[in-house]
């Protein structure tokens, strides 16, 4: 009896045992899934934090590249616009000084004695031809004031003897008188220089004042001093 007791015991703590081997088994089992689970759901999540950070990463860089090319375009054209600006600047300033250069000239050199004498001898001895191409009784010679004078003269004669100009004047007034002239003070001139042949019944007048002449050599040369600029300013 004894013997069949102790033997059941024992099958009932061998069993009890399995059990136990087994419990622990199966614990240890779900132990290591659940840690392999764990460490694969934070693998995932750090792979996922790994891609977010490399795409902000890349979306950051790339942001700032496009900044940079926006903001080197935008420098290229202030640049491109400040040239452009300077050019059309200096090609003004230089037409400009042209412009001045030659009124410069042209008033010398109608300021000139001898230049007004000419003029005036070519004016004269053209006078009767002019008179009768242009069927007119009245061709008047404007003159600045500062050679013709009438005031001037009165109160000191002796200028006409001092001055050839005035001289060549005082002759051919006699002369000019006849044929239908006369030489006057031009009441319009605001500068010194030059003089205007008016044809008084036909209203034309010829202008070799320095302002005329001036706008005849700029429109005259000025484009060709354009064209020499824009190959210099390219």
């Amino acid at each position: 009896m004894d013997q069949k007791q102790d033997k059941s015991a024992q099958i009932i703590s061998q069993g009890i045992e399995e059990l136990i081997e087994q419990l622990k088994q199966k614990g240890v089992n779900a132990g290591k899934e659940e840690a392999e689970q764990i460490i694969q759901a934070a693998q995932t999540k750090a792979n996922e934090l790994l891609n977010q950070a490399q795409q902000k990463a890349k979306t950051i860089a790339e942001e700032a590249q496009q900044k940079i090319l926006q903001e080197k375009k935008a420098a290229e054209d202030a640049l491109r616009l400040a040239a452009r600006n300077i050019r059309l600047e200096l090609r003004q300033n230089l037409i400009d000084r042209f412009t001045q250069e030659v009124q410069r000239i042209v008033h010398k050199e109608l300021d000139n004695e001898e230049m007004l004498r000419q003029l005036i001898l070519l004016v004269a001895s053209d006078s009767a031809e002019q008179l009768q191409a242009f069927k007119c009784q009245k061709f008047e010679i404007l003159l600045p004031q500062k050679i013709l004078d009438f005031d001037e003269i009165r109160q000191n004669p002796d200028l006409m003897t001092k001055d050839p100009l005035k001289e060549l004047i005082q002759s051919l007034t006699h002369k000019i008188l006849k044929e239908g002239m006369n030489v006057v003070i031009n009441p319009d001139a605001r500068k010194p220089a030059g003089i205007k042949v008016h044809l008084v019944e036909e209203n034309i007048v010829l202008d070799l004042s320095e302002d005329a002449v001036s706008a005849l050599l700029i429109n005259h040369m000025q484009p060709r001093f354009r064209a020499l600029l824009e190959g210099l300013l390219q």
